[in-house]
């Protein structure tokens, strides 16, 4: 390992601090050139991996219907600005006279 002095003003703490910014720095530095090189031999890996993970993630989803309401599938749901209500719809109506409508229900 290859040791470089390192010149800094100031006291023996802000000197230990700097140090370990140094090692943490060195560290994600590696981890990006190791990314970078597996990005430049195999360009299409990483999308790849993305894309898998992404569908594990999604299948442990699963839209049924509302707890709240009746039996209605739902067909979709979104958090509120705060994260603190979500808001599940369903479309209800006649599909033969294809009037759907879109119904909220908010949840605490």
């Amino acid at each position: 390992m290859l040791q470089y002095p390192l010149y800094t003003e100031g006291s023996k703490t802000l000197l230990d601090s700097r140090i370990d910014i140094a090692k943490y720095s060195i560290v994600r530095a590696a981890c990006c050139l190791q990314c970078a090189c597996r990005k430049r031999d195999d360009p299409d890996e990483s999308m790849d991996a993305k894309i898998d993970w992404a569908l594990k993630q999604a299948e442990s989803l699963f839209l049924d219907c509302s707890e709240f309401q009746d039996d209605w599938p739902l067909s979709g749901c979104s958090f509120s600005y705060d994260r603190k209500l979500l808001a599940t719809r369903y479309l209800y109506g006649s599909p033969y006279a294809n009037t759907y409508f879109n119904k909220f229900i908010l949840t605490i």
